[in-house]
């Protein structure tokens, strides 16, 4: 799916100003959490050896292939004792596998106690995956007391790593005032860092907002703009995003329609060029 466009300079003075606010590059993604996978293409028998020897890079990879029967045979507790030997070493990605794990009763019983336990000593070496996580179980009481203060503690640790998910989650606690005071500016700026990240909840929230003038002013072009880049999605918000987008087209006239479509495209092709460099910071 594309962004509809029609290419034509843009007019519009004030919708620029805000267009180029909005556009400004994409902050960076500074977390590392595949971090510990890095070991080459080593056969299997070196990654053994190296695991066994105490490497505690090679016991996570070891552990992932145990996970996922790429170079071994497939063993889900092999994978569980090599991940907790690499998360007894201080691995955050294998403190987070484990998380993981546990949460979702795969590989071991369901036990969110103990998938909490291990969310939290990986965020508190700083992991982006694993304060979300603690985010989304207090801010649901999930296996802990719901407590949206401390939701929004551990969802601003992820957002403040740049994770897109994070930013939403964090914004709609701004926007919503759940756990801390009700902020709609905070809220959008977040929702619009997560928008540069391709984030397709946070600009159909956008779309929204904007139609509805809720928490700011009322601007169907830009209302237009982030619903035409929700629509370009795979999320399940697409097929609203386009229906919205298509019922504001009929309000716009055809040279503030132009102008949208030309932002919305500028914007789509600024975050297919950033997403490269994110990638590669990823890995």
């Amino acid at each position: 799916m594309k962004v509809q466009a029609i290419f034509n300079p843009i007019s519009g003075a004030l919708l620029l100003t805000v267009a180029l606010a909005i556009i400004a590059g994409a902050q960076a993604d500074s977390d590392n959490d595949t971090g510990e996978a890095q070991s080459g293409n080593s056969p299997a028998a070196t990654v053994i050896s190296k695991a066994q020897s105490g490497d505690r890079a090679s016991q996570f990879k070891l552990a992932k292939m145990y996970e996922s029967g790429q170079g071994v045979a497939q063993d889900g507790l092999e994978s569980i004792k090599w991940y907790r030997k690499a998360a007894d070493q201080g691995s955050a990605p294998a403190m987070v596998r484990l998380g993981e794990a546990y949460d979702a009763g795969r590989l071991v019983a369901l036990d969110q106690a103990e998938a909490i336990k291990w969310f939290k000593q990986a965020a508190q070496l700083g992991n982006a995956q694993a304060a979300y996580q603690l985010g989304k179980h207090y801010d649901t009481g999930s296996g802990v007391e719901a407590d949206q203060t401390e939701s929004v503690k551990w969802y601003r640790q992820a957002a403040e790593k740049h994770m897109p998910r994070a930013e939403f989650s964090l914004a709609e606690k701004y926007r919503t005032g759940q756990g801390i005071a009700q902020d709609y500016d905070e809220a959008i700026k977040l929702y619009r860092r997560a928008s540069r990240k391709k984030d397709a909840t946070s600009q159909y929230r956008l779309g929204l907002m904007y139609s509805a003038g809720d928490g700011c002013e009322r601007n169907l072009q830009l209302a237009y703009v982030f619903f035409n880049l929700a629509s370009a999605s795979d999320d399940s918000v697409a097929s609203d995003a386009r229906s919205r987008m298509n019922d504001i087209s009929s309000q716009l006239s055809e040279h503030e329609l132009k102008d949208a479509q030309s932002i919305a495209l500028n914007y789509y092709n600024s975050t297919e060029r950033q997403a490269p460099a994110r990638r590669r910071r990823n890995r």
